[in-house]
């Protein structure tokens, strides 16, 4: 009977712990999210900065702009270099890449949220409507920062908002801010942080 005792007890024990081992994992996971999303952003800047060369028509070229596209219906992150579109002036300062033709931009990386995470964009504290993708773009050498849809993005900074569950009450969620003095990202818990004095 002391066995049947000890080895109930070893079995409720085990139930909690693999509890407690899977809530672990799941916030390790949430947290690799946010920083591989960050980073991804960080890269873009970082070749800015550094004027990183990409292939274009077969030369080595520093791309008129650096960009990091979000789109929020496919949760990618793709980081581009924006290039002179010979056959369709106008097109520069715009992601303009179709995997079904030759294209001018040129994509560096991408970074695919894992299921079951989301982007969101905002403009400062309010989230875009219908939630819409947000492109940045660095300069060359400067790293100055620029939204392309400035009609949209008009407070101090802007965020992307990384979530798990229904975006108006969330599992789990944190915020990458670029504001637009310096278009650094920085993570935030919460974006309430950034309207407290």
């Amino acid at each position: 009977m002391e066995l049947i005792v000890v080895v109930g007890v070893m079995a409720i024990l085990s139930i909690a712990a693999i509890a407690g081992l899977i809530k672990s994992q799941d916030q390790f996971k949430f947290r690799g999210a946010i920083k591989d999303s960050t980073n991804i952003i960080r890269e873009i800047r970082t070749y800015a900065l550094s004027n990183k060369q990409v292939q274009d028509s077969g030369k080595m070229v520093v791309p008129l702009e650096y960009g990091a596209y979000i789109d929020t219906t496919k949760n990618l992150i793709t980081i581009f270099g924006d290039m002179i579109d010979k056959s369709t002036p106008g097109n520069e300062g715009k992601f303009n890449y179709d995997v079904t033709k030759a294209s001018n931009d040129v994509i560096l990386n991408t970074y695919q949220a894992p299921t079951g995470y989301k982007l969101a964009t905002y403009n400062g504290t309010t989230q875009t409507t219908g939630n819409k993708p947000m492109t940045v773009f660095y300069q060359p050498t400067t790293g100055e920062f620029s939204i392309l849809e400035t009609l949209i993005f008009t407070e101090r900074f802007a965020a992307i908002e990384i979530y798990q569950g229904n975006i108006t009450s969330p599992d789990r969620q944190s915020f990458i801010v670029l504001f637009k003095v310096s278009g650094n990202p920085e993570t935030f818990g919460s974006l309430q942080e950034l309207t407290e004095n």
